[in-house]
């Protein structure tokens, strides 16, 4: 029983996590490329870069990618507090809009 809800998990996690970029993919390109054409060619270029490049080069990536991320949100947190005159402007505003409970 519990082998078998891992399997499922994974399956429901693998089928997420394939459409949700194929999805967006799609829709970026303003459907020119058919959900299964986005679907097939995603999950050839992850099996093949994963083979290729092995577990090492997919946890660099990884890194990469949480660098990228976390200086997205650095980024938005400094153009939005400069643009509302400090971070303890931005605290006030969302203290008198009851955002802060």
């Amino acid at each position: 029983p519990v082998c078998n809800c891992f399997i499922g998990q994974t399956l429901f996690y693998l089928a997420v996590v394939m459409y949700a970029p194929a999805l967006a993919l799609e829709a970026v390109t303003k459907g020119n490329f058919p959900l299964w054409a986005v679907l097939l060619s995603e999950g050839l270029v992850c099996t093949f870069y994963t083979t290729l490049g092995g577990m090492k080069a997919v946890i660099w990536t990884d890194v990469f990618q949480s660098l990228i991320m976390i200086g997205g949100v650095a980024a938005v947190i400094g153009v939005g507090s400069q643009q509302l005159g400090g971070l303890i402007q931005v605290f006030r505003i969302a203290d008198h809009h009851s955002r802060l409970s």
